[in-house]
């Protein structure tokens, strides 16, 4: 139990830093992977749940980002795949909280994954203070949604 506090308390101070030095300190392979895996293998859930549910009905049956055949297994594991992917792209940002960074990963959507309310992105967002998915969706305007969110690009591949 310790490993895993001590785990997400590196997590917390790593964000802080580079989010206190607003985007003029350069990360590291280490550092973008150990992001990688903590929010992807540690905080995104590993099954479906009832948020995750209300997430898919969202994004998936709602707006139709995700083809409507998707199952709500395959939404996450979609998730999932754009946090792990070192193609991904990652930002952070405090616009709503001053201090409290979202960490935002950026991948390409997959021909698999584009619904007809789709977009080119796959934005899966966390809060990194309390470590949980705040969600995941295909932003209309793709990176002009997220550079309008007042952060800076943490690793562009």
């Amino acid at each position: 139990m310790q490993d895993d506090v001590s785990q997400a308390e590196e997590i917390r101070r790593l964000v802080r830093m580079f989010g206190e030095a607003g985007g003029h300190l350069a990360s590291n392979r280490r550092e973008i992977q150990q992001l990688r895996d903590f929010f992807g293998l540690r905080v995104l859930r590993s099954h479906v749940d009832d948020y995750i549910l209300e997430k898919y009905r969202a994004h998936v049956e709602d707006e139709g980002q995700w083809p409507l055949d998707t199952t709500p297994d395959e939404y996450l594991d979609s998730l999932r795949q754009a946090v792990l992917d070192p193609g991904s792209a990652i930002y952070l940002t405090d616009a709503d909280s001053p201090g409290a960074w979202s960490i935002y990963f950026v991948g390409r959507v997959r021909r698999a994954w584009r619904g007809p309310g789709g977009s080119d992105r796959v934005l899966v967002i966390f809060n990194t203070e309390h470590h949980f998915l705040i969600t995941g969706f295909q932003p209309a305007g793709n990176d002009a949604y997220i550079n309008g969110k007042g952060g800076f690009w943490l690793h562009q591949p």
